[in-house]
């Protein structure tokens, strides 16, 4: 999307979120607090996107949406890995990771895995970050996610190469390429 077409965008967003709040849909007005967020991050505003989500968090956990509550506290653990504040962001991902167990959201849980697995291999931790996309694959494969199963395994293939298991890792890589 062009500059020009977010800023468009964030002004489509600013009025549904002034309408939700005008008619008293607290749901919707989350989600458009979660879109607005997400649309600020990719404009570089992260205070502005941090303060969105955070925003969006308080109102789906009013609301007793948990799934959109998991999904904002995804979002957050990407904002702060982004700022290299990996304990917060475990934290986030753990915290989302274990609502979309609760709710059985089986694509949200192989996703999250897969996050906290890049978490795990910026980190240094090799073995927790395989031990994540190994959890993560088999997840994506049980429930058909072809596309986050090839990022897993391009995830992975990337993480054996860095331990020097160049053989498994052209497995993963290759196999991972043939999904995405």
């Amino acid at each position: 999307m062009e500059h020009g077409q977010m800023e468009q965008a964030q002004g489509s967003y600013l009025a549904a979120l002034a309408l939700h709040r005008e008619v008293g849909n607290r749901a919707a007005e989350g989600i458009a607090l979660g879109n607005l967020a997400a649309l600020r991050y990719e404009l570089g505003d992260i205070d502005a996107a941090h303060a969105a989500y955070d925003a969006a968090l308080r109102i789906h956990r009013e609301a007793g949406s948990l799934v959109q509550e998991a999904i904002t506290l995804y979002n957050l653990g990407i904002l702060f890995s982004q700022r290299g504040d990996y304990r917060q962001a475990a934290a986030h991902y753990g915290a989302a990771l274990d609502i979309y167990r609760e709710t059985g959201t089986r694509r949200g849980e192989g996703v999250a895995l897969g996050q906290i697995g890049e978490l795990h291999q910026m980190m240094g931790e090799f073995e927790q970050a395989e031990a994540r996309y190994q959890e993560a694959l088999r997840i994506h494969r049980e429930v058909g996610n072809r596309r986050f199963e090839g990022g897993v395994l391009t995830s992975l293939g990337d993480l054996l190469l860095r331990q020097g298991r160049v053989e498994a890792s052209l497995r993963a890589l290759d196999a991972g390429e043939l999904l995405l």
